[in-house]
């Protein structure tokens, strides 16, 4: 994950406050994960998004998790840490 922040902040331009929402993300989703690190398949993702339903976020707020994560794994594949 610090391998992304930075990426973000000096590839990207990323603001301070763009890189803290970010690393809150990808912490809620690590441990909405739990013991295991890796994305299983699509319906817990699924999961995810109603977990962050039942935590009360909004759409826009929601959708920013997902951005953050799709940038995430994005950066793990262009970077041969995941298929």
């Amino acid at each position: 994950m610090t391998a992304f922040l930075n990426f973000c902040r000096i590839e990207k331009g990323l603001s301070a406050n763009s890189l803290s929402a970010y690393s809150a993300d990808l912490s809620k989703f690590n441990l909405f994960l739990g013991d295991s690190p890796t994305i299983q398949d699509t319906e817990q993702l699924r999961r995810y998004i109603d977990y962050l339903y039942a935590c009360k976020l909004g759409n826009r707020s929601i959708a920013r998790h997902l951005t953050s994560l799709r940038n995430f794994y994005g950066f793990l594949m262009r970077e041969g840490a995941i298929e």
